[in-house]
C-alpha cells in the first residue's frame, strides 16, 4: 500500500511513537523511508559567521541523532535515507514530501496541555492543514 514514507522527527519523546508506527508500516509494506529532521531557521543572513557556526553545531548534533535512528531501520532491513535540513519546519516537510513523492507523511504530536489556549501553531498542526498527501499524526 505504501511505497515511500516520509518520517518527520524532532528527536524528542513525542516523535518516538510516530517513528515506531512508520517503521512497522515500512517493514510490512516494503516501503522506502525518508527520515527528516528540520532545524528551524531563525534568519537568512548570508555570510553571518556566528549564525553559520550555530547551525553547524545543530546540524552535527542532529546528524548524530539521525545515525542512531537510521540504525533501527538498518537492523530491520528497511530501506531509507536520512536528511537534516534547515528551514521553516512545516514548509520543508512538505517540500521533501513533494521531492520524494511520498505517499504518506508520518509525524509525531504532543498533547495540548492548556485546553483553554491550545497551541495551534505546532508543526504537526501546520502540516495537517497544508498537505494534500496522506498524513499520519501519532500522539504520544
Amino acid at each position: 500500500m505504501f511505497e515511500r514514507i516520509l518520517i518527520a522527527t524532532a528527536f524528542e519523546d513525542h516523535s518516538d511513537p510516530a517513528v515506531d508506527h512508520a517503521l512497522e508500516l515500512a517493514r510490512v509494506n516494503g516501503a522506502h523511508c525518508t527520515l527528516l529532521h528540520v532545524i528551524e531557521s531563525i534568519g537568512d543572513e548570508p555570510g553571518d559567521d556566528e549564525l553559520e557556526e550555530f547551525y553547524g553545531s545543530l546540524q552535527a548534533r542532529a546528524a548524530e541523532s539521525m545515525r542512531a535512528l537510521a540504525a533501527r531501520f538498518d537492523e530491520l532491513g528497511v530501506e531509507h535515507e536520512a536528511l537534516v535540513k534547515i528551514g521553516v519546519r512545516w514548509e520543508t516537510i512538505l517540500q521533501v514530501a513533494e521531492e520524494n513523492d511520498a505517499d504518506l507523511i508520518v509525524i509525531g504530536s504532543r498533547p495540548v496541555l492548556d485546553q483553554e489556549h491550545p497551541h495551534l501553531g505546532s508543526t504537526s498542526h501546520q502540516v495537517f492543514f497544508a498537505t494534500l498527501r496522506p498524513l499520519l499524526v501519532v500522539r504520544k
